[in-house]
């Protein structure tokens, strides 16, 4: 039986190696065999087990709920998600503990320490669950505190930091089928603040979705562009700031008129409600929040998989 070292099951599942030993330390997820120098082997079983792990968690289910179960079971869950995708119930855990940790990790500007906290809280909640009840409002906090004089330009650059580079790294793990239906995420000429955008292109990636963030401060021709070249089924935009930006209304209708008719158009942020009469003229999806995405794309990828 071929063994191999934590570098090749991580290659080969898209899981960083912290992530492995914390599913098998406190999980008791896999149990790879041992070298004559302590050092871990796995199987090629063992590597099967951990990407169907890491696709069964994609779609929601908290590792602490799947991590014993056989592997047919594992291989069943997933085929499910695949062929309907779920959007599951959020676990019954007070995120509450994980973002007072993560804020007093980022005013003692520790990033290793938040970066860990996000770590243990992706573990327990799942990466949606991650997203929706922990990451969001942490950073919606982080934003408040600053402009109240709570937080230092210093801790909110470092929050912010991290945050990104944690969550690409769930993005890039992500994959989804290469008959999975696109979408475009990005923020419009005007709106720089891109954190939610990143956000939601992880979300719809863990959703089943293939995914391209194009960044932030993108024209509505260029969106277009992209939506077109993909053969985009959907377009998402993050808008926060500012709240009364003449211009932004013309590029949504702009980008609307570019799209088609065909092309579905969410829009979220903190300044949708600013521009909720835009949006319905041009029949956008509004999202009031960003646990509102997932139920949207799972009734798309159905719709899709009838088409």
């Amino acid at each position: 039986m071929l063994s191999h070292p934590i570098k090749i099951a991580v290659h080969r599942t898209g899981l960083n190696s912290h992530t492995i030993r914390i599913w098998e330390k406190r999980y008791g997820a896999v149990t790879p065999a041992r070298s004559a120098t302590n050092r871990r082997l796995y199987s090629d079983a063992d590597i099967t087990r951990l990407q169907l792990l890491q696709q069964a968690t994609q779609s929601g289910h908290s590792i602490g709920q799947i991590a014993r179960m056989p592997d047919a079971s594992l291989r069943q869950l997933v085929l499910d998600s695949q062929v309907s995708p779920s959007v599951t119930t959020a676990p019954q855990l007070d995120a509450n503990p994980y973002i007072d940790q993560a804020l007093q990790s980022i005013r003692q500007l520790d990033a290793a320490a938040l970066e860990g906290g996000l770590v243990r809280a992706s573990l327990d909640l799942g990466h949606a669950q991650l997203i929706e009840q922990v990451i969001e409002p942490l950073m919606r906090r982080v934003g408040e505190l600053w402009h109240e004089g709570s937080l230092r330009i210093a801790d909110e650059h470092l929050a912010s930091s991290v945050v990104r580079r944690f969550v690409d790294g769930i993005r890039m793990g992500l994959q989804p089928a290469l008959d999975a239906p696109h979408i475009i995420v990005t923020t419009p000429t005007g709106q720089l603040h891109e954190i939610g955008a990143v956000l939601v292109s992880t979300l719809a990636a863990a959703a089943h979705w293939r995914v391209t963030y194009m960044g932030a401060n993108l024209p509505a021709d260029d969106i277009a562009v992209a939506a077109h070249h993909n053969d985009a089924r959907a377009v998402a935009l993050s808008i926060v700031y500012p709240l009364d930006d003449p211009y932004l209304g013309r590029e949504l209708i702009k980008l609307r008129q570019a799209l088609g008719d065909d092309t579905y158009l969410f829009v979220g942020g903190r300044a949708v409600p600013s521009y909720s009469h835009i949006l319905k003229r041009i029949d956008a999806i509004e999202l009031n929040k960003l646990s509102d995405l997932r139920p949207h794309l799972h009734e798309l990828q159905l719709a899709e998989t009838r088409r």
